[in-house]
């Protein structure tokens, strides 16, 4: 015997609205960990370490995270305006990030982040 549920429920008992469950479609993001290179003379922000591990998804993400991590290291990567420091130059393996998207320069893992402060002399 097969029961029709059809003929004995009206169709609107049968409809059900998704947002009743909560139902959310997100799929979880996961940044990038890179290794930042610290110059020598921005070392003593970071332990004397050479390099660091932050996760990111791009230059922005990283150095702003790195920044959380070591807070000595605001004043010498940022001005006044919490925009990076022009004489700051930040590499992504061999790319200098002023000739592509700047701060917004995706990373990758297998890239390491450079800051290389400028030198002036004569």
């Amino acid at each position: 015997m097969v029961l029709d549920i059809r003929a004995s429920v009206p169709p609107r008992q049968l409809t059900f609205n998704l947002s009743t469950f909560n139902v959310q479609h997100t799929m979880p993001t996961t940044k990038t960990s890179v290794t930042v290179r610290i110059p020598t003379p921005l070392r003593s922000a970071t332990d004397g370490k050479a390099t660091v591990e932050i996760a990111g998804e791009t230059v922005d993400d990283v150095l702003r995270a790195l920044v959380d991590q070591h807070p000595d290291l605001k004043d010498n990567l940022y001005n006044e305006d919490d925009e990076l420091r022009r004489f700051v130059n930040i590499y992504v393996g061999d790319d200098d990030i002023r000739f592509g998207d700047g701060v917004n320069t995706p990373v990758q893992a297998d890239k390491e982040v450079s800051i290389v402060p400028s030198i002036a002399g004569g």
